[in-house]
């Protein structure tokens, strides 16, 4: 007779209890403390108003042309058309909203002229850009709808300083609103589009450029919802800017630029020396004269402090500075231009002015006054 089998696991026998207290429960256990671990490290979206959306910057290359066939006859005598670059910055938005609510948005531009463009400018003897009838449309790309939001500045005189150096200048803030349509934790992408603007100039001759000025690269503005309270604002970096780099003792000269904190003071200085200051206005723009000290020769070095944390809002900028000369002028020597041959009237330009115009530019300047002369007939 065949021996007697043991009772069979099936299920509830106390062999399998001790399997399952063994093995099975510590298992799933365990899985549930690596799912808790992973939700628990996770950093979930802020929920519709209980965070914000961080400050954003977008940043773009244009290039302009002509709005008008007076102005593209002009620009075609250039060896270049006029180009510039663009930083759009805008602060946090608190709180952030939902899906379908309002989303207020406040935008600063700051613009750095093409330094070729200064350069050109400045040897045909223009002095400053009057800037005026500015259109400078923001529009959403994605996670938002409506209406572009659009500055329209004031005019703005923009001294061109020596062309030697770029130069820069903030307009704004502008402010608007747009209605999202992103969900929570989804961005939304903002981009700047195309300008409008009429540059005066008043010499060597009195005209206005009617440009419209296209982006042809640009990185656009993302924005997505974070968690707890927007960090200090970042205000860009300090860009500065003086009318001239070359120098005497006792010189007075501009000092503008873009990336001081609205309300605060900036101040210029030269071996730790304060030299000129100004306070910043609403868009972070500034300008004040600044004195070159006595005593001082050869390279140095001119600080601006923008007043930023941290030192990230100083700039830099090299300076050369000759003392006057002491040499004696013998008596009968003609001295500061007296006697020297002008053409035209006496509110003309300057022969030397002309002369080195047409040795730099030739053909540019020609064109430059035939265009001119037909816009006078």
């Amino acid at each position: 007779m065949r021996a007697t089998e043991g009772p069979t696991n099936t299920g509830g026998g106390p062999r399998d209890r001790r399997w399952r207290r063994s093995g099975a429960i510590p298992a799933v256990v365990f899985a549930i403390t690596i799912l808790v671990a992973a939700f628990a490290g996770a950093s979930p979206a802020a929920a519709a108003g209980t965070g914000f959306l961080p400050a954003g910057t977008a940043s773009a290359h244009y290039s302009c042309v002509g709005a008008d066939a007076d102005t593209q006859g002009i620009l075609a005598a250039l060896p270049q058309p006029p180009a510039f670059d663009v930083v759009v910055t805008s602060p946090a938005v608190t709180p952030n909203p939902d899906n379908g609510e309002s989303l207020p948005m406040s935008f600063v531009w700051q613009f750095t002229q093409d330094p070729a463009t200064i350069s050109t400018a400045v040897s045909l003897g223009i002095t400053s850009f009057n800037l005026s009838g500015s259109s400078l449309p923001m529009h959403a790309d994605s996670g938002a709808s409506g209406a572009d939001v659009v500055g329209t500045p004031p005019a703005l005189d923009v001294p061109l300083g020596d062309g030697s150096q770029p130069v820069s200048y903030a307009q704004g803030p502008f402010t608007g609103s747009f209605t999202r349509t992103s969900a929570i934790g989804t961005p939304v992408v903002l981009s700047p589009g195309t300008v409008s603007v009429v540059v005066g100039v008043t010499s060597p001759a009195a005209l206005n450029l009617n440009l419209s000025c296209a982006p042809t690269s640009v990185t656009p503005m993302s924005l997505v919802d974070q968690q707890g309270t927007p960090p200090p604002r970042d205000y860009g970096g300090c860009n500065a800017a003086v009318s001239t780099t070359n120098v005497a003792p006792g010189d007075v000269v501009t000092v503008q630029g873009t990336g001081g904190v609205p309300g605060k003071k900036v101040t210029a200085s030269i071996g730790g020396t304060p030299v000129g200051s100004g306070t910043a206005d609403s868009a972070g723009s500034y300008k004040f004269p600044a004195t070159i000290p006595q005593g001082l020769s050869g390279p140095l070095t001119l600080s601006v402090d923008c007043g930023q944390s941290q030192g990230a809002g100083v700039e830099a900028i090299s300076i050369t500075a000759t003392p006057a000369s002491t040499t004696t002028t013998p008596p009968g020597t003609v001295t500061s231009g007296e006697g020297l041959a002008r053409t035209g009237s006496s509110d003309g330009i300057p022969a030397t002015i002309l002369g080195a115009g047409l040795i730099a530019f030739g053909g540019l300047l020609f064109g430059f006054g035939r265009r001119l002369a037909r816009s006078r007939a």
